[in-house]
């Protein structure tokens, strides 16, 4: 179990199964409309925030790069 959830690629795949699963488990009994549309738009949620998340890091450390290339060549035309 370990092994899937450490390869993103594999834990991803094993989300979207997981919820396949659900929703056909769902659709076997007695289905409440109403139920899935808040847990569908709780995933969808959860997931749009991960990879907010994920750009706004990606972004802050792209800017923080080039703070410090901007600190080196400073340091370095200052030092000669």
């Amino acid at each position: 179990m370990t092994s899937l959830l450490t390869n993103l690629r594999s834990a991803i795949i094993t989300g979207f199964v997981f919820a396949l699963i659900f929703i056909f488990f769902l659709a076997q009994g007695s289905f409440d409309q109403t139920a899935f549309n808040m847990w569908l738009l709780r995933w969808l949620h959860v997931f749009q925030g991960l990879c907010g998340l994920e750009y706004s890091i990606i972004l802050i450390l792209f800017k923080f790069q080039i703070w410090l290339i901007f600190l080196m060549t400073k340091n370095q035309l200052s030092a000669k």
